[in-house]
């Protein structure tokens, strides 16, 4: 995981979540609500990034220096025209995906209570599009404006996390909570990208 990519979606997240809060009186999420996740896995989630990240840093510079993405890709104005453009992506991605839950009176938070299920605008395409958007988008832009190859490479290390850490739980929590609509759901839309018109797992 990158940091920058993980707080970048919890700054957009809390900045959303305060005109909630602002609008409808709600606050945040509290221990023992029905949720998810307890706030914990939120920072732990964000920790691992951060080591990840300061590890991937002390890899390239001290234990073992890989060739950089510069040396692959030395034309400095492409790499980072691509970072941006993934930046961008990334950044477009997550700002859909809030939208589209704040349509819904749904909270970014997975540590928050979940009233309804939300099946449409980026969530049609994808049962996790805010996760969607740091792999795949901002964790390699990161790497890019870095020039460290070891965050690209190490990259997997966030879906692993991620499916462990928050996916898994919120497939569960989910199911529990809306078990006819989400296994509908579950076979109709990939967990990543991607929709299955037969309606097969």
């Amino acid at each position: 995981m990158a940091s920058a990519g993980i707080s970048l979606h919890w700054l957009l997240a809390d900045k959303d979540m305060g005109h909630e809060a602002a609008s409808t009186g709600r606050t945040s999420h509290q221990p023992g609500d029905d949720s998810a996740h307890p706030r914990a896995i939120h920072k732990t989630a964000e920790f691992l990034g951060a080591v990840h990240l300061v590890l991937c840093v002390f890899l390239q510079r001290v234990v073992l220096p890989l060739p950089r993405i510069s040396q692959l890709l030395p034309n400095r104005f492409l790499r980072h025209a691509i970072a941006a453009i993934l930046m961008i992506l990334g950044v477009t991605l997550l700002r859909a995906t809030h939208k589209e839950l704040a349509t819904f009176e749904q909270p970014h938070e997975p540590g928050r209570p979940t009233t309804d299920l939300v099946v449409t605008g980026p969530f049609a395409y994808s049962r996790h599009p805010t996760y969607l958007s740091i792999v795949v988008f901002l964790v390699p832009s990161v790497a890019l404006f870095s020039d460290n190859t070891w965050i690209m490479i190490t990259s997997p290390l966030a879906i692993v996390a991620f499916q462990y850490l928050m996916i898994r739980p919120e497939e569960a929590y989910l199911l529990g909570k809306f078990p006819d609509q989400y296994k509908r759901y579950y076979r109709e839309t990939w967990r990543w990208y991607g929709r299955n018109n037969k309606g097969l797992s």
